[in-house]
Parts: structure tokens; C-alpha cells; sequence
């Protein structure tokens, strides 16, 4: 992204004040580009405390924000699937901040959100884990359903009596949710 011009200090905490408005609506890496571009142009105009202090605020509010889609309560099955699919393309907004908040301590600012940071990052890579293993273990049961046989073992296996079920007799998805 080019920059046409030094922003001066007004620039700055006005985009800032801006971003923290947005930032509370919507999470992209449109946000975090932008202020990525804005806080290296401060940082190079010899820096600002005041203005770092804002940006801080702002990373915090963002933070905020990723840490309630990561603690949210454990959903259903197919709100897991949601949740899964809705994460990925947000998680390059994570990356994004990363990259801001190393750049500042590149440039010699003190970044004492960045070790939270990383702490959300960590913990975002862990709930993304436990839905993409949610989702996977969906669709494996979805698959279970098409096939009595397995079926069968399937429910064997978590200590289920399928007695003297014939394979031909079995009606595997009603089966299996009454089991649940």
C-alpha cells in the first residue's frame, strides 16, 4: 500500500479513533493493512507516545474482539461446522496484527500487547484445531450412517449392546441417535 503523504499526529489518532469504531463491527485484514501502514508512518516521523498509546488501545479493543470468538461456549454439531468455516478467512486478521505489533518493536517501541497477542494467536490455532477436528469427526459419523457394518462396530466400540442385529435389519442413522 502506497503512502502519498507523512501523516502528521491529528492524521494518525484520527485514523486510530476510526479503526477502534470498526474494529468493534468488523475484524479484516483491510483494518489491519491499514493500520499497519499508518503506525510505520508515525513510527518514521520519530514517534509519538501519545499516539502509541492510542494504537495500543486499539490492538486491545481488537484483541477483545478475537478473544470472544475464540472463548465462545462450546457450540452443537452443526453451529461447529459454522464456526469452522467463518474462522479461516478471518485468521489472516491475526497474522496482520502480529506483523504490526513486530514491526513496532522493530522500530525500537515498547509493545506490551504483543506477548497477549501471541497468546491469542495461540489460542485461536487451538479452538481452530478443535473445529476442524469437530467437523471432521461430523462427517465421519455422517459416513457411519451409509454403512450398517460399520455402523454396527462403530457402536460396539463405545460399549453400545447391538445384540443379534442383522446387518440387512439395521436402520443405522435411527439407530444411532436414539443411542445418543
Amino acid at each position: 500500500m502506497a503512502i502519498e503523504k507523512v501523516p502528521t499526529k491529528a492524521d494518525v489518532l484520527a485514523f486510530i479513533r476510526k479503526a477502534r469504531r470498526e474494529a468493534l463491527d468488523s475484524i479484516d485484514s483491510v483494518y489491519a493493512e491499514k493500520a499497519f501502514t499508518a503506525f510505520k508512518a508515525a513510527l518514521a516521523e520519530g514517534g509519538f507516545s501519545e499516539t502509541l498509546k492510542k494504537i495500543q488501545e486499539c490492538l486491545n479493543d481488537l484483541a477483545g474482539c478475537l478473544r470472544a470468538l475464540v472463548e465462545k461456549p462450546e457450540s452443537p454439531w452443526l453451529e461447529y461446522a459454522h464456526l469452522y468455516r467463518s474462522i479461516i478467512p478471518q485468521d489472516d486478521a491475526v497474522a496482520d496484527i502480529e506483523k504490526l505489533l513486530f514491526d513496532a518493536a522493530l522500530y525500537g517501541a515498547k509493545v506490551p500487547g504483543l506477548e497477549a497477542v501471541q497468546e491469542i494467536r495461540a489460542e485461536w490455532n487451538r479452538k481452530l484445531e478443535e473445529t476442524r477436528n469437530a467437523y471432521g469427526a461430523l462427517e465421519n459419523r455422517l459416513r457411519l450412517m451409509r454403512n450398517p457394518k460399520k455402523m454396527i462396530k462403530f457402536l460396539n466400540d463405545l460399549g453400545f449392546d447391538t445384540g443379534c442385529l442383522l446387518e440387512k435389519e439395521i436402520n443405522a442413522e435411527a439407530l444411532f441417535f436414539r443411542k445418543q
